[in-house]
């Protein structure tokens, strides 16, 4: 059996871990609330881009519908959170399909879409990379793998 002084040792080591644990739960709660305030705070700016992501279709419908634009289809392009690119693809008579298949995506022949290849990463990169894919013939002038076309580029950024 234990003497009376180990007792009292593992008491008072007892209490000692007690405190440490309810300090942890302490400083935990404390972390808890900040975070879920800080979501809380957030909610309405997440409520607002859902309600513009939401809306972006409407928006490209009602241009094509009011004729508000001389184009036959309107591309729209955003970015999932994996960074793929993709394009949204609508139009009025049915050649939003044929511009997706090109891009190899499929869809209605009014509403499509495509996702861009891995290696295009940003929206300017999207938009480089279709402008090569629609006009065959800016290929064949800037080819993408010049390295006269890139020092070109940089001396023009350069003497700015």
């Amino acid at each position: 059996m234990a003497s009376l002084k180990d007792m009292r040792v593992r008491i008072a080591s007892t209490k000692a871990t007690q405190k440490i644990t309810k300090a942890m739960q302490m400083v935990a709660a404390s972390k808890l609330r900040r975070a879920q305030m800080a979501a809380e705070a957030a909610r309405p700016y997440a409520q607002r881009m859902d309600t513009v992501i939401g809306n972006n279709n409407l928006i490209v419908h009602q241009l094509l519908e009011r004729g508000a634009t001389p184009f036959p289809v309107l591309l729209t392009l955003f970015r999932r959170p994996s960074g793929m690119i993709i394009a949204s693809l609508r139009s009025r008579n049915g050649e939003a399909l044929k511009i997706a298949e090109k891009l190899q995506g499929g869809g209605h022949a009014n509403a499509c879409g495509a996702t861009l290849p891995k290696s295009i990463r940003t929206i300017p990169d999207a938009i480089t990379y279709l402008r090569h894919v629609f006009n065959p013939a800016l290929k064949k002038e800037t080819p993408l793998n010049n390295l006269e076309s890139l020092f070109a580029s940089i001396e023009v950024k350069g003497s700015q």
